[in-house]
């Protein structure tokens, strides 16, 4: 009985795959339709803490943020360097450059997304595919008010910091540029955007930051 939550996130793992599978390889992608950009956003969130979250919640974070766009990049990136190439835009976070509280399954998927396209970059970087990684901070959108709590349930509002960030607009046209000029990667956001540098040059004063940031 212990282990029916894993039983049944198995199955709901393997439905979500077989979804996943059939949307791709329903798309009209015969020899006259030219594919050279898909852009992958996709957001959850999930406000508790890490050792206080089910395991079927946890699950289902990593479907959406990080298995959805892996498995169509597994089944668009061979179509694309076989039409001589391509370029593949994901949506992380700044959460998938440092943890902090309330974030863990969210922070966790991301950090993986940069792990899987920062690799295939590299292995496909000379069949003249190019990978953009847009990484967002705060963002005046919804996403918040559906982040989901410990118990499964929708947050239903939106924090204080998220109303404190870049508009949609100004994110919009950052990436926009980012896209067209093909950088490998994109920062987007205010103030909150340093951490990635402090973590980077001084990486013990980071840890000790983010034990003090509060849920976005």
């Amino acid at each position: 009985e212990d282990f029916r939550w894993y039983e049944k996130a198995v199955e709901e793992d393997i439905r979500l795959t077989r979804l996943y599978e059939f949307y791709m390889y329903s798309l009209p992608m015969d020899e006259n339709i030219e594919l050279k950009q898909i852009i992958m956003m996709y957001f959850t969130y999930k406000n508790s803490l890490g050792y206080e979250k089910q395991s079927y919640l946890i699950r289902k974070v990593m479907d959406i943020d990080y298995y959805a766009p892996v498995i169509l990049t597994k089944n668009i990136l061979p179509r694309m360097i076989e039409r001589g190439g391509g370029q593949l835009v994901v949506t992380t976070s700044i959460a998938g450059r440092f943890g902090f509280p309330l974030r863990c399954a969210y922070s966790s998927a991301k950090h993986a997304l940069y792990g899987f396209f920062e690799t295939v970059q590299a292995e496909t970087y000379d069949q003249n595919i190019r990978v953009t990684i847009v990484c967002p901070g705060r963002v005046q959108t919804n996403i918040s008010k559906y982040a989901l709590e410990k118990d499964g349930k929708q947050h239903g509002k939106m924090d204080a910091g998220q109303a404190g960030g870049v508009t949609p607009q100004q994110a919009a046209d950052k990436i926009v540029k980012a896209v067209y000029k093909k950088k490998r990667e994109v920062l987007v956001g205010r103030y909150e955007l340093l951490m990635a540098y402090i973590k980077q040059f001084c990486p013990g004063l980071a840890a000790k930051l983010a034990r003090r940031i509060k849920p976005m």
